[in-house]
């Protein structure tokens, strides 16, 4: 064991042998940021992962209904809605179960929560039972953040929080050059090379189909899908009040099973907070009716805590 452990000292102090052990590495995180499937939960939202400790799933089997309030505003929702489950202000999702942490059975509306997401099944906003299938298309995710609350700007003012963010990523792209990846020279390579590009956004007007002002990248590695790779919606003035920001993936998927998918970011003023809803692309031009029908789900969790029948659950 002492000598194969000398061995492998030596070997790194080789400059040759470090030089392709950094290389493997880099390709690898290249690989999995890259991935669409990796750079939609990115994107997506500000959403706690749903990987969460086994004390919390068997936690959440024993409770029906999750509570306690977004910004001052009391809410309920059944636990086979959640996606991602509630961020209680006191308790990071990212943290480890520990001593003292105080169980789901005791939370109340008096627990602040930071952030949660649901997902639902297209037109219905039926939540999923047992053995339902996500293969389809007709599956939207929607979550919730009190990021607005704490905003600097609120969304009526001149450079609303949505339209800094749009007019961020108009900038930011032509900002630096972006990485593509080229097709392999032959069938035996999985991944092809990698160059660097420049890459700009050119604003486009009204997307006829939607009604949305629309802006897209102009570059060489526009062809495939890449992280950077995505076309922006908005309605409103980019340099005063935007009301709906959304990012839709595009070019050529080298995966069959992928999916295109948009990223839509609106104001939820009832609760005083940001929402995002994520659905397939081939539904953007149903954005309306998805932002209606997501934020009357949400009006529906909110809750009167003078109900007896509420506080009993």
């Amino acid at each position: 064991m002492t000598h194969n452990k000398i061995m492998w000292t030596k070997c790194l102090k080789k400059p040759l042998v470090m030089a392709v052990l950094v290389t493997l590495a880099l390709l690898l995180l290249l690989i999995f940021l890259e991935n669409p499937f990796v750079n939609g939960l990115i994107e997506s939202s500000d959403a706690p992962t749903d990987e969460v400790s086994q004390k919390t799933r068997k936690e959440h089997l024993n409770v029906s209904i999750s509570k306690g309030n977004i910004n001052g505003i009391p809410v309920a929702v059944p636990n086979n809605y959640l996606r991602h489950a509630f961020e209680y202000n006191d308790k990071s999702v990212w943290e480890a179960h520990k001593p003292g942490d105080k169980p789901l059975s005791e939370r109340s509306f008096n627990d602040g929560v930071g952030a949660f997401a649901v997902q639902v099944r297209w037109p219905d906003m039926s939540p999923r039972s047992i053995g339902s299938s996500l293969d389809s298309n007709n599956w939207i995710t929607i979550d919730i953040n009190d990021a607005y609350a704490t905003d600097p700007k609120p969304p009526q003012v001149q450079g609303n929080g949505l339209a800094r963010m749009l007019r961020g990523d108009i900038k930011k792209l032509s900002e630096s050059l972006q990485r593509r990846r080229l097709p392999p020279v032959d069938t035996k390579e999985l991944f092809g090379k990698t160059e660097l590009v420049s890459a700009s956004y050119e604003l486009r007007g009204v997307d006829d189909a939607t009604g949305l002002q629309w802006a897209e990248p102009v570059s060489p590695g526009t062809i495939y899908y890449e992280g950077w790779n995505k076309v922006l919606y908005w309605k409103g003035n980019v340099n005063s009040v935007v009301t709906d920001f959304i990012k839709c993936t595009s070019g050529e998927l080298r995966n069959s099973n992928d999916k295109h998918k948009c990223y839509h970011r609106t104001i939820f003023p009832e609760w005083n907070s940001y929402m995002n809803i994520q659905y397939p692309r081939e539904m953007l031009i149903k954005w309306k009716e998805i932002k209606a029908r997501s934020q009357e789900l949400f009006i529906r969790f909110q809750v009167d805590i003078q109900d007896e029948s509420v506080l009993s659950k």
